[in-house]
């Protein structure tokens, strides 16, 4: 999360170089922990010079370790048989694969820029780990980073308010699921932003939808 609010701040920056770090801090990120590994997506929007460093760290933090240490697969799958289960697992990937595609389309059609798209792209892997391992604090964690239009700060301070009041009531295992649900909630926003006769259009092309979301993105275009 360090790392992931320096790409923050030099997001914020109009100079080329620092959003450049950006990326290059996000990559970073990525190797550390999974949680931005949605930022992934941004490769096709960058400079080839940044992309190329980018790709190369994602291989360095991912590929390289498979064939330097014995048994390097098992840190992703250790803690299946600790927490969740399949129906978890499908619970999981029914909920978040429809998520990110969603955010994907507002992140493009609402124009979000760097700022908005590094803070979103915590969101759908801790969301995913969250539901799987039936453990709020995965999601909770992410929603804490800073927010300017305020989305997902709201949602984890309405999860929080109420396990804090009513902790008997509202587990901190209810909470997860009562901020998927703010989430989605706030996604259906931004798409009733972008007009339902828009989204609809789009869902009936959907190859012409798909060349939008990889086109590059242009900040502003349906923004307030």
């Amino acid at each position: 999360l360090v790392v992931v609010m320096i790409a923050l701040v030099f997001a914020r920056s109009r100079a080329p170089s620092r959003r450049a770090a950006a990326h290059i801090l996000m990559a970073l990120a990525i190797t550390m922990k999974l949680s931005p590994a949605a930022y992934a997506r941004e490769i096709v929007t960058m400079r080839r010079r940044t992309a190329t460093v980018f790709a190369a760290i994602l291989f360095a933090g991912f590929v390289l370790p498979y064939f330097v240490w014995d048994n390097y697969l098992t840190i992703f799958t250790f803690h299946d048989q600790v927490k969740g289960n399949i129906y978890d697992t499908v619970a999981a990937v029914a909920l978040v694969v429809p998520f990110t595609i969603g955010l994907w389309y507002v992140e493009t059609r609402l124009g979000f820029d760097m700022e908005d798209r590094i803070g979103w792209s915590l969101v759908p892997f801790a969301m995913f780990v969250g539901i799987k391992m039936r453990v709020a604090r995965h999601l909770l964690i992410v929603l804490l980073v800073p927010d300017k239009r305020g989305a997902r700060n709201i949602a984890a301070s309405i999860g929080l308010a109420l396990h804090a009041a009513a902790p008997d009531v509202f587990r901190l295992g209810s909470v997860l699921y009562i901020t998927t649900v703010l989430l989605f909630a706030f996604l259906a926003y931004y798409l009733r932003r972008i007009g339902w006769a828009t989204v609809r259009d789009d869902a009936r092309h959907p190859l012409r939808t798909v060349r939008l979301l990889l086109s590059e993105p242009r900040p502003g275009s349906l923004a307030a």
